[in-house]
């Protein structure tokens, strides 16, 4: 068999963080167990585990009574408004597993709209209405906004997904929270196609990663290691929010603190993100602002050979290090102030190569022959 090289060349015009102009805020405190959602008039809702959901104005000012409180909710997690902006959905995720999805009217009067889920985590619309809900048993859903279920795609490849978010193109990301991979789902004639798209470090108690949302071209996903990371759709990921040390900080991005992020949304305009943190009281808000991005360009970068047995070579400025991590999240070899790593004593098979510049880095996969 012809053995074929593969040399990778990266030229990122990068979304630069800058992190004087990126401000954390606490909003509200508020119970939270789930994720965050934002309505067409800047209105902000979460979802705790005692079936309340809670609406906090764009100025931080919670309403005097829930929005709606039992119902027909049931540890709610998933929250997404549908494309209008004005209907809100939760995903329920009952301990028995006896999922389900509910629908709440502008009025705070609510209803199941689809059932029949297994453990439900996000929810993500495409432009059409239709509803896009992952479980647990690596399926995702699709349901119409009729409230017809079928199964979109199920995969080997995810590992408990929970984070979903609709990108223009039609095309699905889905992020596995047992491992930090994420995967590209594109849709296709026959069957939609999963490809491997990037990786977030983070794994604390058995969970990478929460929930994801897009906006203005990128992807943002809470972190099990207190960060909010943004993903660029070429695969860029970056250290967006949070230093990595579990607290209540608010102030620059960069020196800030989260306590276990876990649910995140951006306003319609795109100037602000919402986050929740799991099992505690604030709604943190970033406050992204109009001028806080700047094309950043990053040096061409090639990694070669893949497939690789022995050395693995970084073409380009040396990294702070390079770290070869297997596809369960599991670090395997890292290496630090070079350009090179050496595999050849890993067993055959695929790993992801993770190329670390301070608080960006480049991961893709890299085949062990």
């Amino acid at each position: 068999m012809k053995r074929v090289l593969f040399l990778l060349s990266l030229l990122h015009f990068f979304p630069a963080i800058l992190p004087a102009q990126i401000v954390v805020s606490t909003l509200a405190h508020v119970p939270s167990n789930g994720d965050v959602a934002v309505d067409a008039d800047g209105f902000v809702y979460t979802v705790s585990e005692n079936a309340e959901i809670s609406r906090i104005s764009p100025q931080g000012v919670i309403d005097d009574t829930p929005f709606l409180t039992g119902g027909t909710l049931n540890r709610g997690t998933g929250l997404a408004f549908d494309p209008s902006g004005d209907t809100l959905y939760v995903a329920c995720r009952p301990l028995n597993g006896n999922g389900f999805i509910t629908k709440v009217l502008p009025d705070g009067s609510d209803q199941v709209f689809c059932s029949n889920l297994y453990f439900p985590g996000d929810i993500s619309f495409d432009p059409l209405g239709n509803m896009y809900v992952t479980e647990f048993n690596n399926n995702v859903t699709r349901i119409t906004p009729a409230g017809i279920s079928s199964l979109y795609i199920n995969s080997p490849l995810f590992n408990t997904p929970i984070g979903i978010a609709w990108t223009p193109g039609d095309t699905l990301f889905v992020a596995s929270a047992h491992d930090g991979n994420i995967y590209k789902v594109i849709p296709n004639q026959s069957a939609p196609i999963v490809q491997w798209f990037a990786h977030v470090n983070g794994l604390v108690q058995n969970w990478a990663c929460g929930f994801m949302t897009y906006n203005n071209g990128a992807l943002y996903i809470t972190n099990g290691d207190n960060i909010i990371h943004l993903i660029t759709l070429d695969g860029m990921v970056s250290d967006y929010a949070g230093n990595g040390t579990g607290g209540w900080v608010d102030g620059n991005a960069a020196s800030s603190q989260f306590q276990a992020p876990n649910g995140i949304t951006a306003t319609t305009t795109g100037d602000k993100i919402y986050v929740t943190e799991y099992n505690q009281s604030r709604v943190r808000e970033i406050n992204i602002g109009a001028t806080n991005i700047e094309s950043l360009e990053i040096p061409t970068i090639k990694f070669y050979p893949n497939p690789g047995s022995n050395f693995i070579n970084i073409d380009g400025p040396t990294p702070q290090n390079i770290r070869i991590i297997t596809k369960t999240g599991i670090e395997v070899k890292v290496t630090s102030g070079t350009n090179q790593i050496n595999i050849e004593d890993l067993p055959a098979g695929v790993y992801i190569i993770e190329i670390n510049y301070s608080d960006k880095k480049i991961c893709k996969q890299l085949l062990k022959m």
